[in-house]
């Protein structure tokens, strides 16, 4: 967008500049030309800026009304918590009988929200994780047979992507964009880790 801005005050200046040549007959029809010349590659420089390959901002904010609502479908309750490392961490399970859903919300030692899964049985069919601010963190493909198998999205808090590709049994597979702070595109990485198995 910047270069866009200073191309199109460089356009102009040379449109002024034709101006002040108007007294100089046999320089009009070369200027002229070199306007028209110029200006195209300006928009065509403008169009490709336009069309950059900088990620997107999903600003997506854990919702505390989503908490309310699995409470009313729930019929039953219980608190499972993890001291086990420096991350303590307690989650708080809803189960719905009816639909045999079980929705388990995570939570730091403060109390932030930091992750929530829906499963079904044993299988997990939604999972996130939140950043401290509420905005996601992360988002995962269904589980097929208790693997992550699908697309994956992590984000930076301000909620511009940070990378984006596919998992194949919980690894990465195929093309890793990896994105800047500004959503500028830094790399793409592949990766095969079942280039034996198939």
């Amino acid at each position: 967008m910047i270069k866009c801005r200073i191309y199109n005050i460089i356009a102009q200046t040379i449109v002024s500049f034709n101006m002040h040549e108007l007294l100089h007959p046999l320089k009009i029809s070369i200027i002229s030309k070199l306007q028209q010349l110029f200006i195209c590659l300006m928009l065509l420089v403008c169009k490709a800026c336009s069309d950059s390959d900088t990620s997107d901002i999903e600003v997506i904010k854990f919702d505390p009304d989503i908490i309310k609502e699995i409470k009313e479908e729930s019929g039953r309750f219980y608190t499972e918590t993890d001291s086990s490392d420096d991350d303590f961490y307690h989650a708080d399970c809803y189960v719905n009988a009816k639909e045999g859903i079980t929705t388990k919300i995570f939570k730091d030692k403060s109390g932030h929200v930091t992750g929530m899964n829906k499963s079904k049985g044993t299988k997990v069919f939604y999972a996130a994780e939140y950043y401290r601010n509420g905005q996601l963190k992360a988002t995962y493909p269904d589980m097929k047979k208790n693997e992550l198998t699908g697309e994956a999205k992590y984000y930076y808090e301000n909620g511009r992507i940070k990378s984006i590709g596919k998992l194949r049994k919980g690894q990465k597979i195929g093309n890793w964009r990896q994105y800047d702070r500004d959503g500028d595109p830094i790399k793409i990485d592949y990766f095969d880790p079942f280039k034996e198995e198939d």
